[in-house]
């Protein structure tokens, strides 16, 4: 086994004694008739500590064809238990991740075992500070092992490495910062660990990454994969609020679209209603007033447009609604805008031929903002 003199020379002493006897060239498959000794001198050496010796023997034992099945039954609990002991040992002694690779690698242990070793390899590499190689070996770990049964470690450990490196705004290599490996580390947990606790934690910190890069498409995206996921976390509160306010950011770049700008109003008042208290509630308070703000000018905008045109009756139609919606929010300005568009139109006109009235945004039958 391929070994590094890492902390001591004691330290690695115990290793070359504990792994270099796994796959020596002068050991020899047995003969069958030799299995029940062969078995029995392994149960000794496991007994006695000396659990790289009985993994070795136990490998060659059940290399052997056609074993009969109650010696292939007794030699797989047997080399379970040596195994085990061997990677307790390694375990507690902070072994180098080789000497875990080593039986990761190792294909006559159980998909367990090998899961085990691995995960541990990659909790090895990362005390050292390979963040980076730490998340390569669970990707391993997953692919040669689908479906293994570590699965709660292997996500702690990517969750864990994913958001620290995320939050590291410094580089390695020439071309490689730290901040794309952790989005690549916690996009990689979201879709294979979806049920792990830290998923909550790693959506929002995808989000606020996007976001920060100006790729809002993103970084609403992973909001509402949050809330779809996780409803009840603590972060699922926070991306509610962030998911409209966010609408309402991608829209100043974009075509202005009244029917985002309702669903984010709608949004809001739901958030509103249902954490009234939160500390947030000021700042989404705000947010609405201005999304508010907004929606009355566009109505406005159409008043504008219908009295030029010459249709007084959607001129009125407009503003009387920005009037509701500006006096509701509380924004004077807008208010005496809307009153001073009315006062320019003739009262008690008839229906327009072809022109259909819209439905009120906070008349609508559903009780909900319409879209127009």
């Amino acid at each position: 086994m391929r070994i590094r003199l890492t902390s001591s020379l004691s330290t690695a002493l115990f290793l070359f004694a504990s792994c270099a006897a796994l796959h020596p060239s002068s050991w020899r498959k047995p003969d069958v008739e030799d299995v029940p000794a062969e078995l029995a001198r392994a149960e000794e050496e496991r007994a006695a500590g000396e659990f790289a010796a009985s993994v070795e023997r136990l490998l060659r034992v059940r290399a052997i064809p056609d074993l009969e099945a109650s010696l292939r039954e007794q030699s797989g609990d047997l080399l379970e238990r040596s195994a085990e002991g061997l990677l307790d040992r390694h375990e507690s002694s902070g072994s180098d991740p080789d000497a875990f690779d080593e039986l990761f690698e190792e294909e006559g242990l159980s998909a367990h075992l090998r899961a085990r070793a691995g995960v541990l390899a990659a909790e090895g590499r990362l005390a050292e500070g390979s963040r980076v190689s730490a998340v390569k070996t669970i990707k391993k770990v997953d692919q040669v092992l689908p479906g293994h049964t570590v699965r709660i470690a292997a996500g702690a450990l990517v969750a864990r490495t994913g958001l620290s490196l995320i939050r590291d705004g410094g580089h390695y290599g020439i071309f490689f910062s730290y901040r794309g490996r952790g989005v690549n580390a916690l996009e990689y947990l979201v879709l294979q660990y979806p049920l792990d606790s830290n998923c909550p934690a790693a959506y929002a910190a995808l989000a606020d990454h996007y976001e920060e890069v100006d790729d809002l498409d993103l970084a609403i995206e992973r909001h509402e994969d949050l809330v779809l996921y996780h409803p009840l976390s603590p972060e699922a509160v926070i991306s509610e609020a962030r998911l409209p306010f966010l609408r309402l950011k991608r829209l100043e770049r974009d075509d202005y679209d009244r029917h985002e700008l309702l669903r984010a109003r709608a949004e809001l008042s739901r958030w509103i209603e249902r954490h009234t208290g939160h500390e947030l509630e000021g700042w989404v308070r705000d947010v609405a007033q201005g999304c508010d703000r907004r929606l009355t000018e566009n109505d406005l905008i159409l008043a504008r447009y219908f009295h030029r045109i010459g249709s007084p009756l959607g001129a009125r139609i407009h503003s009387e609604r920005a009037l509701r919606r500006a006096e509701e929010a509380g924004i004077a300005d807008l208010v005496a805008q809307a009153k001073r568009v009315l006062e320019t139109l003739p009262h008690d006109e008839p229906k327009e031929e072809g022109f259909e009235l819209p439905v009120s945004d906070f008349d609508h039958p559903s009780g909900k903002e319409a879209r127009p």
